[in-house]
């Protein structure tokens, strides 16, 4: 019974210590519908070499009843172009410095 509480008590302090802070929604072009704004880790693939990855905020806007697209990727506070992965539905991809980094949604 102890050890139930404490392990409860610290899932609860886990919880309070890393909670979820919202993010903010970017001001896009008028008439566009926000459905989100996503955390994503981009990946490198270069093979056998070392790869590197990446955190980016990812806008989601609504192109139609029940389908999304991605409307701007944001890599270390700048907007970045992005192009759609040939041949997946939802991978992307984006270059930075000298890296092409993939995610997919």
């Amino acid at each position: 019974m102890k050890k139930t509480i404490f392990i409860l008590g610290c899932l609860c302090i886990s919880f309070a210590s890393f909670g979820h802070t919202p993010m903010e929604i970017p001001q896009l072009e008028e008439g566009l519908n926000v459905v989100g704004v996503y955390p994503v880790v981009a990946t490198t693939d270069n093979g056998y070499l070392e790869n590197y990855s990446i955190g980016a905020r990812v806008t989601a806007t609504e192109v139609g009843t029940g389908y999304w697209s991605v409307s701007k990727v944001v890599v270390e506070g700048r907007s970045v172009s992005y192009r759609p992965i040939y041949g997946s539905d939802n991978g992307y991809s984006f270059s930075h410095g000298s890296q092409t980094y993939y995610f997919y949604m």
